[in-house]
């Protein structure tokens, strides 16, 4: 996604090509657009908003995709033997 090089250099990036739409970053991760805001909300997905819409750094979402664990509510614990 094109963003104006002079909100990228007061955003502080380089280079403006590692930006993505919500819309982009669910393809990428094979989730909804809904899960990509909840990520968002919880803080676990940075994002910038220079306009109207909100973007996510592509890196970010390469950390997302490649970290150990899936998102979501932890694991059930086996119940105590008896």
């Amino acid at each position: 996604m094109r963003i104006a090089d002079d909100t990228c250099y007061y955003l502080g990036m380089d280079n403006n090509d590692d930006l993505m739409s919500t819309k982009q970053a669910a393809a990428a991760l094979g989730v909804s657009v809904g899960r990509i805001r909840q990520l968002l909300i919880s803080g676990a997905l940075p994002s910038i908003k220079p306009g109207h819409d909100r973007l996510v750094r592509r890196g970010d979402v390469d950390a997302l995709r490649t970290r150990k664990t899936k998102p979501g509510p932890p694991a059930r614990k086996p119940p105590p033997a008896p």
